[in-house]
């Protein structure tokens, strides 16, 4: 289960390094309401999958 967690923290860390090169603005000031709409729900449902795995890892734990 400990090697299942490292590999989901490594994909969601090159994740995160593509979102921070290619997809964030670079300056405050090149953030329009494009991002904001795009970004929002993304940051939202991303929040929710970590969440939902780390409960789903915490019940299959207790369950052994």
């Amino acid at each position: 289960m400990t090697a299942m967690f490292q590999v989901f923290v490594d994909i969601i860390s090159l994740l995160w390094t593509f979102v921070q090169t290619y997809l964030i603005p670079a300056t405050t000031s090149d953030i329009n309401i494009i991002h904001v709409a795009i970004w929002t729900p993304v940051a939202i449902g991303i929040l929710n999958q970590v969440v939902n795995f780390g409960k789903g890892m915490w019940r299959s734990g207790k369950r052994a």
